[in-house]
């Protein structure tokens, strides 16, 4: 039988991990793991804002400390502020992230938990809540890291040096006994100061993969000002769990790019689990994005970021399903009106000919002469199963069912292979 606890805290710094400790009006301190509990199965996080000025934002990082193998870190979401009405407005969708993982813990002993804004400006003070799941079960030793940047301008590619609370100044150095990556979680947050802008935002891992390469959709927003002020968003983060392999040893570099129009400072950030175990098949991931600048019509996405023409979308060698779909909708130049576009995927070159699939929507409404409309949206995860070939060629397609709206909607979808 599962066991339960949790803490919550005020986090004021940026850059700085704090201790969670109370439990609603009760002060707890450290969790105790309870008896008979070897393993923590989830972490469950959430957050929110009591800013009271714009040009804020950051990502959301939590730790544990006192597990059986040495500290947990990973991200739980992002932020953007916005709170001077007819100026910008704040728009919250607050969805708590479920992190599935296996940590080995000992019985007894004491478990802290603290949370850190990570990277961007200051927002106030922030309330943090994060539970865990304990078992009985046997867990195991796993690596965590956290890199980030800011991606200030489109289509450009920028290495994420930083970790959740200094400038590192390089990559990850795989651990000698990590054999894959089982768990990643993209985040985007920051500052989102534009008149019309948007896009998607991606997370590149290179080097010691021998897989290859590859990016991963990390999430998608836009902005509609009538003058240069700030919209408010917080960014949805599901984890992807997967069995990546990786080259013990070997350096693995991560950078941060975003596609569309300049959205001033998004902060784009990644969570990286490696495991000690393989656990089920090897997966690697694939990536397109690109505008759809036509509505009711299909436009294949051929573009990634930097990369505006990465070539044909190819099976790889030695995987022969899709199980994952990994969508993010941003709008690269909102236009004053409201708009209402659902967007729905057509993929060729599966086994079974096509897959139609609904991947989201992106919505918004100008609130009087100097209103704004904002949607913002992070990394949307889809377990699917389609047969595919290796060395075959798919054709991501995208159409957007056109509400009211002259703009060109951003779309990035990351697939997921298994062998």
């Amino acid at each position: 039988m599962a066991k339960y606890d949790l803490r919550e805290g005020q986090i004021t710094a940026l850059s700085t991990w704090t201790r969670l400790t109370t439990v609603g009006p009760e002060t707890r301190n450290a969790i105790v793991v309870p008896a008979g509990m070897h393993s923590i199965k989830e972490i469950v996080g959430s957050f929110g804002s009591s800013v009271t000025t714009d040009s804020t934002g950051h990502l959301m990082g939590v730790r544990i400390s006192g597990l059986k193998y040495g500290n947990y870190e990973t991200l739980i979401g992002g932020q953007s502020n916005g709170v001077t009405v007819g100026n910008g407005g704040t728009s919250w969708v607050s969805k708590a992230s479920k992190l599935i993982t296996n940590l080995a813990v000992v019985p007894g002993a004491e478990l802290w938990i603290e949370g850190c804004m990570v990277g961007g400006a200051d927002s106030g003070t922030i309330n943090c809540q994060v539970q865990l799941t304990f078992d009985a079960a046997e867990g195991e030793k796993r690596y965590s890291f956290i890199r980030w940047l800011t991606a200030t301008v489109v289509d450009t590619k920028y290495a994420a040096i930083n970790d959740a609370t200094t400038a590192t100044a390089y990559g990850i150095k795989i651990p000698s006994d990590a054999v894959r990556i089982s768990s990643m979680v993209t985040a985007v947050g920051g500052i989102l100061d534009q008149t019309a802008a948007g896009g998607t935002a991606h997370v590149r891992l290179e080097g010691g993969l021998p897989d290859g390469d590859f990016s991963i959709t990390a999430g998608g927003g836009a902005t509609l000002n009538t003058t240069a002020a700030d919209s408010g968003g917080q960014f949805i983060s599901d984890q992807v769990r997967t069995n990546v392999v990786v080259s013990p040893g070997a350096m693995l570099n991560v950078y941060v790019e975003s596609t569309g129009v300049t959205w001033t400072d998004p902060y784009v950030g990644i969570a990286i689990e490696m495991a000690c175990s393989m656990n089920g098949a090897r997966m690697t991931y694939r990536t397109r994005e690109g505008p759809v600048a036509a509505g009711d019509a299909w436009v294949l996405l051929a573009t990634l970021g930097d990369l505006a023409t990465p070539g044909p979308l190819t099976v790889p060698t030695g995987f022969n399903r899709i199980v994952q779909v990994i969508a993010g909708i941003g709008d690269s130049a909102p236009t004053a009106a409201i708009r209402n576009m659902t967007f729905v995927m057509k993929l060729t070159g599966i086994n079974d000919g096509e897959a139609l699939m609904n991947i989201g929507a992106v919505t918004g409404i100008v609130v009087g002469a100097a209103g704004c409309g904002t949607t913002t949206n992070g990394a949307m995860l889809y377990d699917v199963d389609m047969g595919v070939t290796p060395g075959n060629i798919l054709s991501p397609y995208v159409a957007g069912a056109l509400g009211v709206d002259t703009s060109a909607p951003e779309v990035s979808i990351t697939y997921g292979f298994i062998a």
